[in-house]
């Protein structure tokens, strides 16, 4: 069973938040502020190539192609598919070649 966590995006300062309570009754909460002042990104359970943790909202990029054609997505939860996905891809397929290389909120210029 994978570890199940947050991380959590502070959208009126910029930065990221450590001063939450992670569930309370099935649903994440903060100490300090309205819940719509904050982004909550979950856990995928998953790594990159080197280890890093890969959450909702992380820029993933495959390291293993041509520098020229290296495709990077953000990592987004499917319905459809029912899995974490970037692009095309859903993870349980093999991400060894994948890392994380920023995120949506701090790194927007990756998705330009």
């Amino acid at each position: 069973m994978r570890e199940i966590k947050f991380r959590v995006w502070s959208i009126c300062v910029g930065i990221w938040s450590q001063n939450i309570f992670p569930i309370v009754s099935g649903q994440p909460v903060t100490i300090d502020g309205d819940n719509d002042d904050y982004i909550f990104e979950q856990f995928t359970g998953l790594h990159d190539k080197n280890g890093r943790e890969i959450y909702e909202g992380d820029v993933i990029m495959d390291v293993d192609a041509e520098p020229e054609n290296r495709p990077f997505f953000p990592v987004e939860w499917n319905c459809k598919q029912g899995a974490w996905c970037a692009g095309d891809m859903c993870f349980g397929e093999d991400f060894k070649y994948w890392q994380v290389i920023g995120n949506i909120h701090e790194n927007r210029e990756l998705l330009a």
